[in-house]
């Protein structure tokens, strides 16, 4: 249990607080801020602790099932077919979403959340996907996979319901760098990838929701300027 409880410890508690500082950092001095190097260091990060959890579960020879990386699907046509309609469901919520006042409104300020990092440029869009889907596969086995097989392993007697609530306290404090209030809904967004979890008892499918979510700001136009000049036109 030490080396679980020293990755459970640098990816909820030592990470957000590197991270908050980091992100000081960057704001202070903008006009040098190179974005290349921090989806360099993202995808470091998170394909280098979640190789560090394989590696200790295959030297303790735990099955990567306990990661709950397990197929639900009978074969390949069914598993891009639920991608398939996963991705459908997401481009039109979005659009109705955009449609209406109040939405248009959080979705805005999601891009403003993230704005240091909203690739510009084809160049950026493409190393940003990799970082979409290095963020959907990584984050879903650190913050599901791992955390939820850790908690067991304590044998606190927590409930489904209560690890899907604490893992995803802690998946909110690593998005700290969006603010407080993206916290909160990211935290509310890692209990609904956390329900996915537990309802199909695979991981992969929050993993596939996860990269659909955080790849639209690699194929989408910055929805926030295009607003802003949108009311610079009209004013």
């Amino acid at each position: 249990m030490f080396w679980f409880t020293c990755i459970f410890i640098v990816a909820g508690i030592i990470f957000p607080i590197i991270d908050h500082f980091w992100d000081k950092k960057i704001k202070k001095d903008l006009a040098n801020h190179n974005k290349m190097t921090t989806y360099s260091l993202v995808m470091l990060y998170q394909w280098g602790m979640v190789g560090i959890i394989f590696l200790t579960f295959k030297i303790k020879e735990i099955s990567f099932k306990e990661l709950g990386l397990v197929s639900t699907f009978s074969n390949i046509s069914s598993f891009l077919y639920f991608a398939a309609g996963i991705l459908t469901a997401t481009v039109m919520l979005f659009v109705v979403y955009l449609a209406i006042p109040f939405g248009r409104k959080k979705i805005i300020k999601q891009f403003e959340a993230i704005e240091l990092l909203i690739p510009v440029g084809i160049k950026q869009r493409l190393v940003y996907a990799c970082v979409a889907v290095t963020a959907g596969f990584c984050e879903e086995v650190i913050y599901r996979g791992f955390m939820f097989h850790y908690f067991k392993q304590l044998d606190l007697g927590l409930s489904a319901m209560a690890m899907a609530i604490i893992t995803s306290i802690f998946f909110g404090l690593a998005h700290g760098y969006q603010g407080w209030k993206n916290v909160i809904f990211t935290g509310i967004l890692g209990f609904a990838l956390a329900r996915l979890y537990i309802s199909n008892g695979s991981l992969w499918v929050p993993i596939i929701l996860h990269i659909i979510i955080d790849i639209k700001f690699a194929v989408l136009p910055n929805i926030k300027k295009i607003f802003e000049n949108k009311n610079k036109a009209a004013a």
